[in-house]
């Protein structure tokens, strides 16, 4: 079999027919185009800066390292209730889930813990969803490609870090009132904010309250086939499910100048969320047995609070040296009270279970920042994160047999109802910015982090502790006699260590226990995965706000983790088991392609259109595993977005959609198990209308195409077969969001 990296030969062309477009490009005479103000912004061969969209074009062109920067204007475009629904449409995000839902944020196509999401630079506190956080408290969105120094290097395949609203610039408040509509369920959310700036303190105050209203209808089919592919049985399931709840957000900002050289920043955020959710099923099961259940009803209420602070101070001194130290706390607490009945096909009840759990997180923040410059080239710094955690899960089920017949299943409460963990992650740092000449920047760096985990319950004690050292480097060249092309190239190193949970040997018992539904146990022996990568790509920036970028990299990954399941003897009984294991090497490459633009930017027109436009191809190839399709788990071979806006001349109104396209895939997880996803369609639309510039009204409709989310799985033993599909409808989200500044 072909090594996979034979798949790249084509990237090259890819890349030489990209370089070609600015040719095409240059040959347009420039002309007035009209901003999203509707102003006329006349550009020549000095560069400035004009709004917020062409700063974080600059800035991506500036760094040393791959940077992508989304602002304000983009963030809020489409009108957006959730963050992963911005990032879906950046190159190389896809999302997992249902169409309109949010879902695990990809990069390349790589979850699992391989995209680092950051918030302010540091990790999410342990339980937070970012689906949860408004677009509204968002200030920008930072892509990296590679790891840098100063960022933890748990991103193997990148890191998005999401910076909340920063200082004031002026007297200013706002509010954004949205209405939506999900399958006929009203969503609504509230978002203010007024900030001020006086002499020595500015400050921000700001809030969102949201509230949902959902709904599923799922349906799932399960065969069982002999060693000879003769169906044995066959069991279909429809469910049906519910959920109403609320987040609030507080995300307040104060800043003082202590004096001329000295500032510190207070910046908390506080959460508070509610939920209730019932569900129900019927199962059809062509061979019934008097000991599963055919239906059940369930019942859940959920709450989850945080609060977390984060101090930083900042210090200029001579000659241009700085001192950034930051310390910060967080407390989290997370409830779950679930009741769930079960019924036997005539209708009289089998069990009840009750399940309570608690969790609490408690944790503490320090790190810093020393840099200066050295010489007229260089511009060194060194610094530290310090990260110390502790949880408490307190988590009791009870089952109530109410068929005196029937023999009692697992029960977890056997193996510890009380966990309590401990992580400190620990990290220094030192880099150097390098400016060679006007045409070469290179950015050097090497960080050494430390992850120390440990867990015990009433029956296990684990310890795990992992080091990694993670040099970095990157480097531009400015091609002569240009001042819009250059070139990219980076080789870093990046890791994964395992998570908590996949490291406590303490099994959770499944309900319905099966080879579709395992019980899962940690392995306290897990490595961490190791990744060294290899980026190359061209720029070229256009005359306004547009770029056209390729991009092709590799990564080697070693120790990569996959789940193992097998049968195995707990207690008394033969059950089966998952169990996360360091399975051997994997290798993943790519390339991305981008294209954004005011349609004047590359042609003769007076058309008030800009275009947005990503391709990426993946292949990868994991070791161990019999082809084809032994990929990395989840990771889709393309993605396609497709974005326009154009803006009426006649009247203040700014039209746009948005294509977003996954095509299905499959993927063999193991000698014996496979997964097939569908393929993923999303049309997004909106319209905007201006009533002046502190008013304005914008329409949104997410997930036009309302297509069905289908997966597939599949395992083969030596006793026979099985296999799963599932279907669960997607609906359309509309929003209408009234936005006010004043």
């Amino acid at each position: 079999m072909p090594r996979p990296i034979a798949h790249l030969m084509p990237l090259p062309l890819a890349l030489s027919g990209l370089m070609a477009l600015p040719a095409w490009a240059e040959e347009a005479t420039p002309v007035d185009v009209p901003t999203v103000e509707d102003k006329a912004v006349q550009r020549t061969e000095q560069i400035s800066i004009t709004g917020r969209q062409l700063s974080d074009t600059l800035q991506r062109q500036q760094s040393s390292a791959s940077r992508i920067i989304i602002g304000k204007e983009e963030i809020n475009r489409y009108g957006d209730t959730s963050v992963a629904d911005v990032l879906k449409r950046l190159p190389g995000v896809t999302l997992g889930g249902k169409a309109g839902r949010g879902g695990e944020i990809k990069m390349r196509g790589m979850g699992n813990g391989m995209t680092q999401i950051l918030v302010n630079g540091e990790p999410m506190a342990r339980g937070f969803s970012i689906d949860s956080l408004s677009p509204d408290q968002i200030e920008r969105i930072e892509v990296l490609r590679s790891p840098v120094a100063e960022f933890s290097a748990q991103a193997i395949a990148g890191t998005i870090n999401i910076v909340l609203n920063e200082d004031a610039k002026k007297r200013q408040n706002e509010a954004r009132f949205v209405l939506g509509s999900e399958d006929g369920r009203l969503q609504s959310s509230l978002s203010l904010s007024h900030s001020d700036k006086q002499e020595n303190f500015n400050y921000t105050l700001a809030g969102n309250l949201s509230r949902s209203n959902r709904a599923d209808d799922d349906r799932e089919w399960v065969q069982r086939f002999d060693p000879v592919g003769n169906l044995i049985s066959q069991d279909r399931t429809q469910g049906s499910g519910n959920s109403q709840g609320y987040n609030l957000h507080l995300t307040p900002r104060f800043t003082w100048k202590l004096d001329e050289k000295s500032s510190l920043t207070l910046q908390p955020f506080l959460m508070h969320s509610r939920s209730q959710s019932s569900s129900s099923a019927n199962i059809d099961r062509s061979q019934p047995d008097s000991s599963k259940y055919s239906s059940y009803v369930s019942d859940a209420d959920n709450g989850f609070d945080m609060i977390r602070t984060n101090v930083n101070w900042q210090r200029r001194m001579e000659e241009g040296r700085k001192l950034n130290v930051r310390a910060g706390f967080n407390v989290n607490q997370r409830t779950s009270d679930s009741v769930r009945q079960e019924f036997k096909t005539d209708g009289s009840p089998l069990q009840i279970r009750w399940d309570n759990s608690k969790t609490r997180d408690n944790g503490f923040t320090s790190g810093g920042k020393w840099s200066t410059p050295f010489g007229d080239e260089h511009a060194l710094a060194i610094g530290w994160d310090l990260e110390t955690s502790q949880r408490r899960e307190n988590r009791q089920i009870d089952n109530v047999w109410l068929d005196p017949t029937q023999p009692p299943v697992l029960d977890t409460t056997d193996y510890g109802d009380l966990v309590e963990a401990g992580t400190q992650r620990y990290a220094v740092f030192a880099q150097d910015e390098w400016e060679i000449s006007p045409q070469w920047s290179a950015y050097a760096g090497l960080r050494w982090e430390g992850i120390t985990t440990k867990s015990e319950d009433q029956l296990t004690h684990v310890s795990h502790r992992s080091g990694v050292w993670s040099p970095t480097l990157h480097g531009v060249w400015r091609i002569p006699d240009s001042k819009n092309d250059q070139i990219r190239a980076s080789l870093t190193r990046s890791y994964r260590a395992p998570r908590t949970g996949d490291l406590i040997a303490r099994p959770y018992g499944s309900l319905d226990n099966s080879e579709i539904q395992p019980d899962r146990v940690g392995n306290p022996d897990l490595k961490p995965e190791l990744a060294w990568g290899l980026e190359l790509a061209y720029e070229h920036y256009l005359s306004q706000t547009g770029l056209l970028s390729a991009n092709i990299f590799t990564r080697q990954i070693t120790d990569l983790v996959r789940r193992d399941m097998r049968q195995e003897m707990v207690g008394n009984e033969l059950r089966w088991v998952s169990r996360p294991k360091n399975i051997g090497n994997a290798t993943a490459q790519g390339v991305e392609l981008e294209a954004k633009f005011r349609l004047a930017e590359l042609m003769e027109t007076k058309v008030p259109m800009d275009i947005r436009a990503n391709y990426s191809r993946y292949w990868s190839s994991v070791e161990g595993v019999p082809g084809p399709n032994n990929r990395l788990e989840s990771q889709a071979k393309e993605s396609v977005n497709l974005g326009m806006d154009y803006r009426l001349s006649s009247a203040p109104l700014t039209l746009g959609g948005n294509l977003h396209w996954v095509p299905g895939y499959r993927t063999q997880i193991s000698d014996n198990q496979y997964s097939k996803t569908a393929s993923r369609r999303v049309y997004d639309m909106y319209a905007l209308w201006r009533f002046n510039s502190s008013a304005q009204l914008r329409i949104a409709a997410a997930n036009l195409g309302q297509f069905n989310d289908v997966s597939e799985s599949g395992q083969v033993y030596t006793a026979g077969s099985t296999l799963s599909r599932g279907i669960s409808p997607s609906y359309i989200n509309w929003n209408a969001s009234l936005e006010l500044k004043f």
